[in-house]
């Protein structure tokens, strides 16, 4: 014995040994996969990210310099025109005019400005600024705003500004604002941080405030509040076109240039990456515990399916040794416990658990491949929307600032044209449309005729432009001015944007005013931005050689935009998408172009994208990582039965002749085949009482102590899920759990039977356990109600369980019931009887007529009550015997349980004996006898002769006792009154 004193505490630290060493490893496994899958997302981000802020920043560029030369020369037509007025009405009579324009008229005064009462208090304006003729520069005010002015000269000692606040400039705004949007957008989809700096040769920039910063970031101020020094922003490399994973040799795991920082205590892997054009670095920041968190996840699961293995290996094991320990084995019972046999059931147990570490690691491993490709995929939706967003809202942005330009422009040269009164001619207005790059002017009287233009149209009405130019028209009654973006000339069925400016025209009186119109056409290729790219293109940006991103328009079924040009245009359900599919927020498996493929939908702007994996690419790792957790189980299993059974036959040697009789053990019997199997003591299956550890068979003990760690793992995932880490991305859970996917057999239906199976079986042992406590204090009945709701709670978790797994993979459940009906359903299932037991087993109950514990008698069976159950009734008899019967079969019981009962026993003798000397000797003997046996309460007593017979006489003895004593007294009295009438030479008949 103290030998193996410490065998169970030694057993279990080496379990928890083991379970820490199957986790390393089966981490170590899964870590290099998890960071490939990390990396190669991280590398296509890096790459979108970067390419975006270079498109931005050269959209930006372009359009600001675009829009700027309108502007200069826009100032440039109102100067030429304001010198002209100058001759006849004077500056002065302009400066209300210039006022509402954010213009003013600057004087140069001994090499001095002298600033103009129109300009924002305190704009400061050096003299050296303004050294062309025409340009621009920018400017600061007091109240520390920027201003970005454009200037013209029109005289030696005076200059024409016109000035906009720079946060009021709607395409610098814009840009920076869809820029930090679609950032954002990155940066929360693919949960890393970006921060971008100037970069100027030879200067120390570590000090200069970041052109960029993430919103985590926004209290730090400079490179060197990162701890990023100069050395690494010189080192930055210019955007690499490779979109995939690149390995340096010596550093596997590690992308190409990545630099180690730790911000705020969390550790970063760092890419430098230079952009737009070399004058700036983009840091590219991503948490360096990402795929060690998802390698940590996929391997906790199959850790806890192994550790519920092997606890209950170890329970099993420990429960061997403390029965042979404690008791004396019978031969039969030897040959179960003989050690090769106990080898030969340890071996076979290991090896079944073979078949449930390779599913679950089959499923863990497709299961945690559709998290990744599902979060990959959403978040490439969401970013990819978020660029079309930002592309669309630029380019309207690009069309707002240069409509707004083009309008300053059109009131300008209105100007000018009121400036030259009568006397505008063609040739003026080619020089004016030249400045600005419009296409050509036409001037209206105000009866609505053509009046002059340097177009080659003559003699027009705006009658004559059609539908699209009659708004125009009010024009003439002196509205304010009005642009449209796109309109149809009538005469050629070109389009223009048009700009139209009313011209007041005062009559010969001087004191009446007519309205003249003036009309600017513009190529409408000049107000759009040329550098946006198209929803392809944007598409093929996030293109890899195994995933593909395309959109469909929901109404007709076709692709209209893709990242392979080859699909635009064609049927999406002749490629293989499924009619399901055409909803947002769709995850599943399908063909697409005879590729079988995982896509994931998004609705935007009415067109639904998908962004699709290649099936085989999701599971290209399963086979070898679910042969190393088989190979993994199987050494460490082996392991820890090599030591618990270390020893084993010596102590079965020492103790199996020892201790009190084993009663409660495993039972052999013949099967219908003729092969002798282990089967429980069928008293035990119904036993309710709980008893210490190892007084059990050693399988039940090892069931038991499975399930309470089944039930703590599955309490610690429902809590770690509960929590919602942000290392785990529970939307495809979420997804699931909440049915959306389309019914049948795939990846979905089984999760959902899984979660349903662990749901139903988690909540039946909690109710098992929360019974059983619970009737522990109570009687008879209440541990008779109990049973009776086990029984149900059982029955119901297999008929729930039934029907919701037929409907996960497809079977219409409710419609089958609903079409004949949930009792007609039972009975055409051959379920009559069924339901007859179950009825008959409620009026059991609720009538009294016997409970578990009392003693009754059925059909002349005696015996007493184990268990009341939803269908059956279970009575232990004389011998140990049990008789199941159906509880509609269950009729004319006598409950013996009640009152005391009365043994007796007819003794026949011979009628030649002297029977007053029997009498007496009764008399004398029996209350000897009564107090031998505890078990009588009263007696035994002697009745008299009940019966003659041919040459006998029957004499009844009655003793009284509990009917549970009933066998025992029987026995114990029987064999007293043998030996007492053989002592006294009288023989029994």
């Amino acid at each position: 014995m103290q030998n193996i004193r410490y065998k169970p505490l030694i057993g279990l630290i080496l379990l928890i040994i083991i379970c820490a060493v199957f986790f390393i490893m089966q981490y170590a496994w899964n870590a290099p996969i998890a960071t490939q899958e990390s990396l190669t997302q991280h590398r296509m981000l890096i790459y979108d990210i970067a390419q975006e802020m270079e498109r931005q920043a050269a959209q930006q560029a372009a359009v600001e310099k675009d829009i700027n030369d309108n502007r200069i020369n826009t100032v440039e037509l109102f100067g030429k025109a304001m010198k002209t007025l100058a001759g006849k009405t004077g500056l002065d009579s302009m400066k209300s005019y210039l006022a509402g324009q954010n213009m003013a008229v600057l004087r140069f005064r001994n090499g001095a400005i002298q600033p103009s009462e129109n300009m924002p208090a305190g704009l400061r304006i050096e003299p050296e600024s303004i050294s062309e003729e025409k340009g621009m520069f920018l400017g600061a005010a007091d109240d520390q705003k920027s201003y970005i002015i454009y200037y013209y000269k029109m005289s030696g000692d005076s200059c024409l500004l016109m000035w906009e606040e720079l946060k009021d400039n709607l395409i610098y705004n814009t840009i920076l604002t869809e820029r930090t949007k679609t950032i954002r957008a990155y940066e929360s989809a693919m949960e890393i941080n970006v921060l971008q700096f100037p970069l100027l040769d030879g200067q120390d920039m570590t000090s200069a405030e970041p052109i960029y910063a993430a919103e985590a970031f926004s209290d730090y101020h400079s490179a060197r509040d990162f701890g990023i020094t100069q050395e690494m922003l010189d080192s930055a490399t210019e955007i690499e076109r490779d979109r995939f994973v690149s390995f340096r040799s010596g550093a596997s795991g590690t992308l190409t240039g990545a630099r180690s920082l730790t911000v705020e205590g969390v550790p970063y892997e760092c890419y430098f990456r230079k952009t737009d054009k070399g004058t700036t670095v983009t840091v590219f920041m991503i948490p360096s515990d990402q795929p060690t968190v998802r390698a940590a996840e996929r391997t906790a699961l199959l850790l806890a399916l192994f550790a519920i293995m092997g606890i209950s290996f170890l329970a099993w094991a420990l429960s061997v040794y403390v029965l042979v320990i404690r008791h004396k084995l019978n031969d039969e019972q030897k040959k179960i416990f003989f050690p090769r046999m106990v080898y030969k059931r340890a071996a076979i147990y290991i090896l079944s658990g073979i078949l449930p570490v390779a599913g679950v690691a089959i499923f863990l491993q497709c299961l945690f491949a559709s998290y990744f490709v599902s979060a990959t995929a959403e978040e490439t939706l969401r970013a990819l929307g978020a660029r079309l967003e930002s592309n669309t809202a630029m380019a309207e942005a690009v069309q707002s600032a240069k409509m707004k330009a083009y309008e300053t422009s059109a009131e300008t040269i209105s100007l000018l044209t009121f400036s030259e009164g009568e006397q505008v001619n063609p040739t003026a207005l080619d020089s004016a449309c030249a400045a600005i790059g419009a296409d050509y002017i036409i001037i209206y009287d105000e009866t609505g005729t053509q009046v002059v233009s340097n177009a080659a149209y003559r003699g027009l009405t705006l009658e004559d432009g059609g539908e699209d130019m009659q708004e125009f028209s009010r024009l003439l009654k002196g509205a304010s001015p009005i642009s449209k973006a796109l309109v149809t000339d009538a005469q050629t069925s070109m389009k223009h944007a048009v700009f139209g400016v009313s011209l007041p025209r005062s009559a010969d009186n001087g004191r009446d005013i007519s309205y003249w119109a003036m009309l600017l056409f513009v190529d409408p290729h000049r107000i759009t931005d040329q550098s946006a790219l198209s929803g392809d293109e944007i598409m093929q940006s996030i293109n890899t050689s195994y995933t593909m991103c395309f959109g469909v328009d929901p109404e007709t079924g076709r692709i209209v935009s893709s990242s392979r040009q080859s699909l635009i245009g064609k049927d999406a359900f002749s490629l293989g998408l499924p009619e399901e599919a055409l909803t947002d927020h769709y995850r599943g498996f399908f063909w697409v172009d005879d590729n079988r493929v995982y896509g994931t939908s998004a609705e935007m702007d009415g067109t639904l994208y998908y962004y699709i994996f290649q099936q085989q690419q999701m599971y290209q790792h399963i086979s070898q990582n679910t042969f190393r957790a088989v190979l993994t189980y199987l050494v460490l299993m082996t392991a820890l039965a090599l030591y618990l059974f270390f020893g084993y036959k010596k102590t079965f040697d020492s103790y199996s002749d020892q201790g009190k009789e084993l009663q409660n053990a495993e039972n052999r019997v013949m099967t219908s085949s003729g092969k002798i199997r282990a089967s429980l003591d069928p008293s035990l299956r119904w036993k309710w009482t709980e008893v210490a550890f190892g007084q059990y068979t050693p399988v039940q003990n090892a069931i038991w102590v499975g399930e309470a760690f089944y039930m703590l793992a599955v309490i610690a995932t429902v809590v770690y899920i509960i929590l919602g880490f942000d290392s785990t991305d529970f939307s495809n859970l979420a997804y699931i759990l909440g049915g959306k996917w389309s019914k049948g057999f795939n990846l979905f239906a089984i999760t959902n039977i899984v979660f349903l199976f662990i749901g139903i079986s988690a909540v039946t042992i909690l109710c098992r356990f929360i019974i059983g406590i619970v009737t522990r204090y109570l009687d008879t009945k209440g541990e008779t109600i109990g049973r009776l709701l086990l029984d149900f709670i059982r029955y119901l978790s297999i008929i729930v369980f039934a029907y919701f797994s037929l409907s996960f993979i497809g079977v219409n459940t409710a419609a089958l019931v609903a079409s004949i009906g949930i009792f007609t359903f039972a009975l055409s299932l051959g379920a009559q009887e069924l339901i007859r037991d179950i009825i008959a087993g409620l009026s059991i109950v609720m009538d009294g007529e016997y409970q578990v514990g009392d003693i009754v008698e059925i059909g002349g069976f005696r015996g007493e009550v184990l268990s009341v159950g939803v269908r059956t009734t279970k009575i232990e008899g004389r011998g140990g015997n049990i008789l199941i019967m159906g509880n509609r079969d269950v009729k004319n019981v006598i409950n013996k349980t009640r009152k005391n009962s009365w043994y007796a026993l007819d003794i026949n003798i011979s009628e030649n004996e002297d029977l007053g000397k029997v009498e007496t000797m009764l008399k004398e003997n029996l209350p000897q006898i009564g107090k031998s046996i505890p078990e009588i309460i009263s007696g035994p007593v002697y009745k008299g002769v009940v019966n003659l017979g041919k040459g006998t006489l029957s004499l009844s003895v009655i003793a009284e006792c509990t009917e549970a004593d009933y066998h025992e007294v029987q026995r114990k009295l029987n064999g007293a009154m043998a030996v007492l009438f053989e002592k006294h030479g009288i023989s029994i008949k």
